[in-house]
Parts: structure tokens; sequence; C-alpha cells
């Protein structure tokens, strides 16, 4: 693929290195040769040039003014452009590797201004989702400023989503908060809060899910708990099963859960726990589950 700037840096390098090579030679074998012209060859910002008052006329490294970061914001928005635009779908690759998360750190909103302007054929939704990650971990105040004005409805949407779940890998607490502010999918990004409360936290998450009013959201926030729960205590996760979530499709579902990783742990205790389920579904969905992981 063309890369023009890469291919001027390595013109750049060469010629460098060239240089160098023939003065080193001149040197070492005596010889009288020509200075090279005071022009400069520029390469990653040294400048090298010839001071012609020294004797054997050795090259010297002037330093030369670095980009401003305009400038480069200005470099990686070109870059990012050309590659999004690339007939080559591969290249797209460069972009979220590299360039969207240097030009985010440089310059988070000028990120989301070349996100805004994006299409869907150009990534446009991986890259919103990358940048609000990314933004949400270093100000996450902006992030969701940025997010809460987009125009589009369902984008808004899905942007304070990226946001909130990437606010439960720092501040659980605050997350949740932000959770009860989204219009759509309010249930779902609560439990997926809560599983990632639970692996960092368990009691504070538990106590959180236990304030919850009750309902269908707080069965399915008790359910993601008590799932966390049993990968290190399978028996109080049933426990907390049984006694936290009434019956219904949410308590078997986190039952089933809880079974399984018991299961996968402790055999015996886990078929004894089953064979306790009243005759029904629930019950028949547990032996099936069981003779699957029979050791």
């Amino acid at each position: 693929m063309n890369k023009p700037w890469l291919i001027l840096m390595l013109i750049a390098s060469a010629a460098g290195v060239a240089t160098v090579a023939l003065r080193n030679h001149a040197l070492t074998s005596g010889a009288a040769a020509a200075p090279p012209a005071p022009a400069a060859i520029v390469s990653s910002g040294i400048e090298t040039a010839v001071d012609t008052t020294l004797p054997d006329r050795r090259a010297i490294a002037v330093p030369q003014a670095l980009p401003t970061m305009e400038e480069r914001v200005a470099g990686l928005s070109a870059a990012i452009w050309q590659e999004l635009n690339s007939t080559n779908k591969d290249s797209h690759e460069i972009v979220f590797t590299n360039l969207l998360p240097a030009l985010i750190a440089l310059d988070p909103a000028a990120a989301a201004r070349l996100v805004e302007a994006t299409t869907n054929e150009q990534g446009h939704e991986e890259l919103m989702r990358q940048l609000i990650q990314t933004w949400t971990t270093s100000d996450a105040t902006a992030a969701f400023a940025w997010a809460g004005q987009l125009a589009d409805t369902n984008e808004q949407q899905r942007a304070l989503i990226y946001a909130t779940k990437q606010m439960a890998e720092l501040d659980p607490a605050a997350a949740a908060k932000a959770a009860l502010c989204l219009a759509d999918g309010q249930d779902a990004v609560m439990g997926d809060i809560a599983l990632t409360w639970a692996g960092k936290d368990l009691a504070g998450a538990l106590s959180w899910a236990a304030s919850q009013p009750v309902g269908k959201q707080r069965d399915e926030i008790m359910a993601r708990v008590a799932f966390e729960e049993s990968l290190t205590a399978p028996e109080t996760a049933a426990n907390l099963v049984i006694d936290q979530i009434p019956p219904g499709p949410a308590q078997d579902e986190a039952a089933m859960s809880v079974l399984h990783q018991w299961a996968i742990q402790d055999f015996a205790p886990a078929k004894a726990w089953a064979e306790l389920f009243p005759a029904g579904s629930l019950r028949d969905r547990a032996i099936i589950e069981l003779n699957t992981l029979q050791p």
C-alpha cells in the first residue's frame, strides 16, 4: 500500500546513512574527498550539515524545530483519512491499533470531529466505540458530554452505553448512577455493571443489588452477582439465588448458571443441590446439565 510519508522517511534516512558512510570512508582512507554541500539532509527532526570551520569538515547535528501540536494532529487526521478511504480494507487495522489511539491521546475533541464525519462504510461505529471508551478512561466528564450532544438519538444512546460500560471498569457506583439516565437498554447495562462490580468488589455489588427496588431489574442484577460469586463460592451463590430472587424465569436461569459452575468445581454437592429442586422443568433441565458434566 502506498504510504507517502513512510517512503519519504525511508528516503531521508537512507540519504543520511549514505552521507555518513562517505564521510567515514574519506576519514579512514585519507582521501581528499570533496565536502558535501552545506544543504541539510533532514531525518527525524535532526538536520545534518557541514561545518566548514572544522579542519576535517566533520558533519554536526543541528536540532530542528519539532512539529507543533496542531501539525501533529493534522498529520494524524490526514493519515487516518487516507487509511479509511483506502480500497484495501485491511489497511483499516492501522487506524484502530495505532493512528486513532495516538490522535485521541493528543486531542480527543479532534478525534471526535473526525469520527462524526465518518460513514458506516469507513467503520463509524467501531471508531465511535473506541473513541468513547478511551476518552471515558481519561476524561469521563468530557466523554459523556460529547456523547450526550450527538444529534442522532439512537447514536447518542449507543455512545452513552459505551461510556457507561467503560465507567463501570473505573467506578461501578458512578456507572450505576449514569445508567439511570439511559432511555434504552438500561436493564442490560445494569446487568453488565453488576457483573463488573461483583468481579471487583463482591460485597459492594451485593449491597448495591440488595438496595434496588423489587422487580425484574433487581432480579437480573442479583442473578449476575450470584453468577460471579459462583466462580469462587458456589454454595453461597446457590443460597443467594434461593433467598434473593423470587421464583420465576430469573431465578431458574440464575440457578442453572450457578449449578453449572458448581458442578464443574465440585460435582457431588452440586448434584445434591439440584435434587432438592421441585419436580418440573427446572429440575429436568438440571438433570440434563449434570449428565453432560458428570465426571
